[in-house]
């Protein structure tokens, strides 16, 4: 049986509303970056001040430097607060790479990377995917979450426990 079998089918015309939320998503998660004014680290662009936001989440995505991922915590924590739910999902407690997804009206995306730091007790997003890269794969980006953190309940600094979220 195939993955997308066993996670639910998607039907043509799902597929369409699914990606056309993973693109308004991805347009909202540039309006808050340019509403915090954080500068984003672009790997052989350094910080993005000035670049065209939008651009670079569709073409390049971006990766998060690992000695100052506040701003990027903070940018995802803002986005699930206006209706994007984000879960730093791990197959197990004790995987050190996960997946950052979205629930995108009653199922789960990956839309990025984590990574659960077990020796400094951290765990926090390590990449952004580019939209040209998730939207033709969006059949493949669904998930089932398994040891997930919600974005807004846990700060970037500390590891709360890990809960299994219920999926319906």
């Amino acid at each position: 049986m195939e993955k997308s079998r066993k996670l639910g089918a998607i039907s043509s015309e799902a597929l369409y509303c699914y990606q056309q939320r993973m693109e308004q998503f991805y347009m909202e998660m540039a309006k808050v970056m340019k509403e915090q004014n954080h500068g984003f680290w672009l790997e052989g662009f350094g910080t993005l001040e000035n670049q065209p936001i939008e651009e670079i989440l569709f073409e390049q995505g971006f990766y998060i430097d690992p000695n100052d991922y506040e701003p990027t915590h903070e940018m995802l924590e803002t986005v699930a607060k206006r209706g994007y739910p984000i879960v730093m999902n791990f197959y197990a407690p004790d995987v050190i790479l996960g997946n950052l997804a979205v629930k995108i009206i009653d199922k789960w995306f990956a839309f990025g990377q984590c990574k659960n730091d077990i020796d400094k007790k951290e765990i926090y997003a390590t990449e952004i995917w580019p939209l040209k890269y998730v939207l033709p794969r969006t059949k493949q980006m669904l998930i089932k979450p398994r040891f997930s953190l919600s974005i807004h309940i846990c700060g970037p600094f500390e590891v709360k426990r890990f809960f299994r979220l219920r999926t319906h």
